[in-house]
């Protein structure tokens, strides 16, 4: 029976409940909650004597086979019992399984310890109970081979013969917990990992020590760990596959405890190497803690199967006449002094961590209940009420939204629905007054004969052309005009949604646009051209209305993509609005029957109301094209008058600029505008033009087509607007919640049946909130194990403080552009 008598048992009675209250959070799994428990791990080299002292530390025999003897992480717990009858020794073997073996090629390119993947908790089975320290080997041979062998029933090795060869996997990060509970045992607890090793043997075997090192180096990452590192006296510690692993993450060395094992394996006859004394002074490798040194018994004192007590008489009687080199750090040699060093360190590490740990579990805590109120337990006694109530909350906020009122929580920044759908409206009104019909101020004529003089200029001038480039191949006003005007692109198809898919959730700004409607720019030639085809009098300078009405028919055939375009804008921001509403009424309910087929519902009753707006869109298009008609006599003259009098100032002023070019003396003797003024008084000027102007005529007839199409376009987007208010907004408003119900069926004798298994949620969400309710009971439990500290530890009054590094944001991007000197004409 081992004994731990001594100086263990003068340990603080507050030390050992600060690490019993770490052992309890341990066995409670909140690690896997993000909550650093202090710990102390034990790393070091394969062969550095790491397991022979975790022997020594807790009086647990590790399995002793060829080769790597830890293939998996061995947790030792170890607690003095409290009982003053029999001196019992109580072990239990348990199986901590943190990972899956998912033995995939993609994992390897996601999990950090692949093909090993970590669970969302751990799987804790307990594999067999101990009652005799003699029996402890055996078992925890077997538990290693079920943790290796992940596919088997772990039930399969506890008893029966096993072949320790026959392992489906050479290496686990699942762990083989023991805790040992007896008199006099130290209050610790003890990660032993596998040895870091550099190559392994066999192909099949190449992985092994990358994802050892992977696994050690997450372990030791946590601030809230000592680190205790085995070095082997017979090995060159500057050569060490551990040392690097630790000083490459950052503040590990300071939480490290350097140990120095087999002692005993100095060469013989020749001086100690300088760097192990520098080591026990401190000033090698800058440890945070002072370096122990132990010796474990010897292959041969093993086969002999000599007890802890022996064991530890034989290494302070190895000590005491040890090299006189090292005699001044005599107070760190032997596992004893070791021990209870570890177990004081522990003990002060639980109290300074204990603040920090109340504050995490107390935002995780405040993180799960948040969560837990979205995923609420299916009702039963109350379901009708429920459905009911959800529907209407829903209903009540879409048709608030609609309404321009905030009925739910939002970003106060985000602009209403229905502020958004006004600047769609108009928007709409813009696009179509962008498209009304345009004319070149000059004709062909002119423009070949400005061309023409141009080209002159230039050859006259190179330095001011060189200033001056004028574009006279590609795209220019001297360019012939096309003989028909361009016509506008295909309208585009609508959308369609899946009925059971998520709903899209773009903004009304975020709409869907399709190509642009071409522009109608007429020549001068053109038009005179069209007045001509149509012309029915044999009297010349007659205007036909059969040549606007075509022309008007022309105007008004491009209005197909803007319409359908606000269309869409309108079914967008509304299906934006709606999923909003959505969530917000069905947040408790996303995962049931009852959420999708309202979410299916809302979404095909929407798109049919749209669809039927598209219908009268078409309808009130027909009406418009069937042939020009406006009972507004004095809205349209008003509007005529008006474009005639823009037509032919934009005319006038190109007209006088070109005969001025043409006019060298003109041109050398004023400038443009001056002679333009003393050539031309304002009153004057329509006069001049319909006397000196060849196109007068299709000016005016141009001026009636514009202005009937301002006239009937304000007309045509009131009609719209209005019937997308009247029958769209008003239908959903009016009828969503009726809709619901009716295709949900929630009406005769067995709607509280219907309605419970409208609630009743998927078998996923129904894991998450069982998992979350369980990891909730912990973390309570949790808190209770460290408010139970408060005695042991004085308040805390120290502050924690998080600070947040962020990059700063991108500037805006610049750029330059160049714009040549001369500039072309612009439609008029």
């Amino acid at each position: 029976m081992t004994d731990f008598s001594g100086p263990l048992n003068e340990l603080g009675r507050g030390n050992k409940e600060l690490i019993e209250a770490a052992r309890k959070l341990e066995a409670l799994g909140v690690e896997m909650s993000d909550i650093a428990v202090p710990s102390i791990v034990a790393v070091g080299d394969q062969s550095a004597g790491k397991s022979s002292l975790i022997e020594g530390i807790s009086g647990v025999t590790v399995p002793r086979d060829t080769g790597t003897c830890t293939r998996c992480i061995l947790h030792i717990n170890t607690s003095t019992s409290d009982s003053d009858g029999h001196d019992s020794w109580v072990a239990n073997v348990s199986l901590v399984k943190k990972y899956y073996y998912f033995n995939d090629q993609k994992s390897a390119q996601i999990h950090p310890l692949a093909p090993w993947v970590l669970r969302e908790s751990p799987e804790i089975t307990l594999f067999k109970a101990v009652q005799r320290p003699d029996e402890l080997e055996d078992v925890l041979r077997r538990a290693q081979l079920a943790i290796l062998n992940p596919r088997d029933p772990p039930t399969k090795y506890i008893s029966a013969p096993v072949d320790p060869t026959n392992m489906q996997v050479d290496f686990s990060p699942n762990i083989v917990k023991v805790e040992i509970v007896h008199k006099g045992l130290p209050n610790l607890s003890l990660f032993d990992l596998p040895g870091v090793v550099n190559l392994m043997n066999g192909a099949s075997k190449e992985h092994l020590p990358a994802l050892v090192r992977a696994l050690v180096t997450d372990t030791i990452s946590q601030q809230n760990t000592l680190i205790l590192l085995a070095m082997s006296m017979e090995s060159d510690v500057e050569n060490s596959n551990a040392l690097p692993l630790i000083k490459s993450i950052e503040g590990a060395m300071a939480r490290t405890i350097g140990v120095i094992t087999k002692p005993d394996r100095l060469p013989t006859g020749k001086k100690p190497s300088k760097v192990w004394e520098e080591i026990m002074a401190g000033k090698a490798f800058n440890f945070g803690y002072k370096c122990f040194v132990t010796k474990q018994p010897s292959p041969e004192e093993l086969e002999q199967e000599i007890t802890h007590q022996e064991a530890r008489a034989r290494e302070q009687s190895f000590f005491d006449s040890w090299l006189p080199e090292y005699r001044r750090f005599s107070d760190r040699f032997g596992t004893t002094k070791l021990t209870a060093e570890l177990s004081n360190m522990l003990a002060a590490l639980m109290k300074e961590s204990v603040p920090g740990m109340k504050m995490q579990l107390s935002l995780k805590l405040a993180n799960i209940e948040e969560e837990l109120v979205t995923l609420p337990d299916p009702p039963s006694a109350t379901a009708v009420h429920t459905v009911k109530d959800t529907i209407s909350q829903f209903a009540y906020d879409v048709r608030n939204g609609i309404e321009g009122i905030p009925s739910f929580q939002k970003d106060s920044q985000t602009p209403s629905f229905k502020h958004e759908w006004r600047e769609q409206a108009q928007k709409f009104r813009k696009s179509l007054m962008n498209i009304r019909p345009k004319i070149m101020p000059r004709s062909a004529e002119e423009s070949a004969d400005l061309r023409d003089f141009e080209i002159k200029r230039r050859k006259a001038s190179q330095a001011h052309v060189k200033h001056n480039p004028i574009s006279i191949d590609s795209g220019s006003e001297y360019d012939e005009a096309p003989s028909t005007p361009r016509k506008p692109p295909v309208t585009p198809k609508k959308r369609k949604l899946n009925s059971g898919s998520v709903l899209d959730t773009p903004t009304l700004n975020s709409a869907r646009i399709p190509q642009a409607p071409a522009d109608i720019i007429y020549e001068l030639d053109q038009i005179r051209g069209i007045l001509r085809q149509f012309r029915s009098s044999d009297r010349p300078g007659e205007v036909d209305p059969a040549a606007i009405d075509h022309l008007i028919s022309i105007s008004l055939g491009e209005w197909d993509v803007p319409t359908m375009v606000f269309l869409d804008a309108t079914m967008d921001g509304l299906l934006s609005h709606v999923e909003i509403a959505f969530n917000n009424s069905f947040s408790r309910w996303l995962g049931s029957d009852f959420a999708k087929k309202t979410r299916d519902i809302s979404s095909t009753f929407l798109l049919k109301l749209v669809d039927e707006q598209r219908i009268i869109a078409t309808r009130a298009l027909l009406w418009e094209r069937y042939k020009p008609l406006s009972m507004d006599e004095e809205g349209l003259e008003e509007q005529e008058k008006k474009e005639l009098d823009s037509l032919r100032n934009s005319r006038a002023e190109k007209l006088h600029e070109f005969q001025l070019k043409m006019n060298d003396k003109a041109a050398e003797k004023f400038p443009a505008e001056e002679y333009y003024r003393k050539l031309l008084g304002k009153n004057d000027r329509q006069k001049w033009l319909d006397i000196t102007d060849p196109f007068h005529r299709e000016i005016t007839a141009m001026s009636r087509v514009r202005g009937y199409y301002n006239v009937v376009c304000q007309s045509f987007v009131n009609t719209i607007v209005k019937c997308v208010q009247a029958e769209l907004f008003e239908g959903l408003k009016k009828h969503l919640s009726d809709e619901i119900t009716t295709k949900l069926e929630l009406h005769g004798s067995d709607l509280q049946n219907r309605c419970v298994q409208l609630l009743a949620e998927d078998p996923e969400r129904e894991r998450r909130r069982i998992h979350l309710k369980k990891e909730k009971a912990q973390l309570l439990e949790a808190q209770k194990v460290l408010k139970n500290l408060d005695k042991v530890i004085p308040q805390h009054r120290g502050t924690f403080e998080r600070t947040l590094v962020m990059s700063p944001a991108p500037g805006p991007s610049r750029f330059e552009a160049s714009l040549n000197a001369y500039v072309e004409d612009e439609p008029m």
